[in-house]
């Protein structure tokens, strides 16, 4: 399969939970044999290339003409998070399925109509089974349950060699910001002086812990005493190495790999119990308080800290978690999904795509919405990209959506060539180099 995946951010320059998923997954299906590039809008040092990906920054200028001469022949469309709308509206216009990862249910409402346009959601990969579960409660009672699109859940995939090290002293917190649970992580190392603390920055979010020497904003504090700072790293463990006991306080985790990737350490986290997070590590596996019971958060962790004995069971219950990942599995597993994406949108999808050849010009606008107008030197006020111009062939059923289509308007069948996507299937085998991809 040609693979290519349109998103804001990616590793090395950017290594949050979401990043990290979708570059295991990308970096799996090239291990594979599977030609896999990506659109990084927001690299500061593309191109580059890292294990086997091919990573580009986009034009400033003439940005959609040259997005779509860069999928043209890709047999699928990955996004996530920032750019799912323009990544929507690229494989409505060049008419390649799309995926999407989704890692929170915030991406869910981005689907509220959508995902009623094949176009716009081919295959939906959720990282956990209660996010799967989840959008029913998105749509009204009466969406037919044949506008959702195919899904699958796979749990972001750890694979253990890339986290494992000799673990270190530290009661540690990956991006202290307030919705990790920074108040809890400072309340703890006021309660704890002679305790050792790692703060470590995170990719997003207002970072409330800073270098010793960095500027402080309001609310902001700068790591001192028994905190110590740690710069944004791609390399996890770089700060496993220094852990004995990581903090996951977080309000929303809608599964929380770092934890898991700790657990290949041994190293035990105690998390405030979002159901992500319950999903993540189990019953078993999971030391779960609330976030706001500071007492109880100190006597665990000081026991942890303390009790060798304790730890070494709490330690071996996380180790067995991580060691129950089979990578290769998982990877199976999105991997045919994939392949059998791209088959039903041969077999089913795209040989019925009816298109409308569009009499007006079309913009798609800052919300995500499009916006038509018939003179094509009025640019509407909020639109951020033209999709279509006057002659633009477009999917009918964009167009009907969206209320282009007049009572006269005819549309046309798509070209026979729209039929002809060759099929991945004898691609499957692993350990081929990017030559012996499968071919348009």
């Amino acid at each position: 399969m040609r693979i290519t995946s349109l998103i804001h951010l990616f590793p090395p320059e950017h290594c949050a939970g979401s990043e990290t998923t979708l570059h295991a997954a990308l970096r799996a299906l090239s291990n594979r044999g599977h030609q896999v590039r990506v659109i990084c809008a927001n690299s500061k040092t593309a191109p580059y290339e890292i294990d086997g990906i091919s990573v580009v920054r986009p034009p400033r200028r003439g940005l959609d003409t040259w997005l779509q001469e860069y999928v043209r022949g890709s047999d699928l469309l990955v996004t996530h998070l920032d750019l799912t709308n323009q990544a929507m509206a690229l494989a409505m216009v060049m008419k390649i399925p799309l995926v999407h990862f989704v890692h929170n249910d915030a991406q869910l409402m981005c689907w509220r109509v959508d995902a009623r346009v094949p176009y716009k959601n081919a295959l939906a990969v959720y990282n956990s089974y209660w996010l799967a579960a989840k959008p029913s409660s998105y749509y009204g009672q009466d969406m037919p349950k044949e506008w959702l699109a195919p899904s699958i859940v796979v749990h972001p995939v750890v694979e253990r060699e890339h986290y494992e090290c000799e673990r270190g002293t530290k009661i540690t917190l990956v991006n202290p910001t307030p919705g990790k649970g920074v108040e809890t992580f400072k309340a703890l190392a006021r309660l704890m002086p002679n305790r050792e603390f790692l703060a470590v920055e995170g990719g997003y979010g207002e970072q409330m812990i800073v270098a010793p020497d960095g500027p402080v904003k309001h609310g902001q504090m700068r790591a001192a005493g028994n905190i110590e700072w740690m710069a944004h790293t791609p390399d996890i463990r770089k700060v496993f190495c220094k852990t004995k006991v990581l903090l996951m306080p977080s309000d929303y985790e809608s599964f929380g790999r770092v934890g898991i990737e700790a657990a290949c350490c041994g190293i035990p986290t105690v998390a405030h119990p979002t159901i992500g997070l319950k999903e993540a590590f189990g019953d078993v596996a999971g030391i779960f308080i609330d976030r706001n019971e500071i007492a109880a958060w100190f006597n665990e962790v000081e026991r942890l800290m303390s009790d060798d004995i304790y730890y070494y069971e709490r330690s071996q219950k996380v180790l067995e978690l991580a060691r129950a990942i089979e990578p290769e599995k998982e990877f199976d597993r999105l991997e045919q999904a994939f392949i059998e994406t791209v088959e039903r949108w041969k077999d089913r999808e795209n040989s019925n795509v009816k298109m409308w050849t569009s009499d007006r010009w079309i913009y798609r606008m800052q919300d995500g919405s499009y916006k038509a107008v018939d003179n094509p030197g009025r640019i509407p006020v909020g639109a951020v990209t033209q999709i279509a111009g006057r002659g633009t062939q477009i999917p009918e059923q964009l167009a009907r959506d969206n209320g282009w289509i007049g009572p006269d308007s005819k549309a046309i069948e798509a070209p026979e060539e729209n039929k002809a996507i060759a099929s991945p299937q004898e691609n499957k085998a692993r350990g081929r180099k990017k030559s012996e991809s499968v071919a348009a």
